[in-house]
């Protein structure tokens, strides 16, 4: 799940992400509010150059090895949460890029964006 630092975290995480040292595209006008954070433009400036990039590489590949170890201990459901300011735009960028990466490795995974309309 995606979700805004400023209304509070998930209680329910598992494992919580602060995305707060990439780059915010809320104060870029093409995406300031009520713009979509979920335009394809938006995820681009957050993750195409770096930190994003890297860390979005890393992030994937320590998932993709954790989750498993989390199964073989009987852990068979996982609330990752991903946090950045308002939870509109990095978080987002980040919790849909977590979302591709582990459907396509076969996990039941499904996607909530807690604050993407509020502010």
């Amino acid at each position: 799940m995606s979700f805004g630092f400023k209304y509070g975290p998930p209680a329910e995480a598992d494992m919580l992400f602060d995305l707060r040292f990439l780059p915010n595209p809320y104060f870029d006008p093409q995406f300031a509010p009520p713009k979509a954070a979920r335009m394809p433009r938006c995820a681009k400036y957050v993750l195409a150059k770096e930190p994003g990039r890297e860390f979005l590489r890393r992030l994937r590949e320590f998932l993709l090895y954790l989750l498993p170890l989390f199964a073989q201990e009987g852990r068979y459901r996982l609330t990752l949460a991903f946090g950045c300011t308002g939870g509109r735009h990095r978080s987002v960028a980040v919790a849909e890029a977590v979302f591709d990466t582990l459907s396509k490795a076969g996990y039941n995974i499904s996607l909530e964006h807690r604050h993407i309309e509020r502010g």
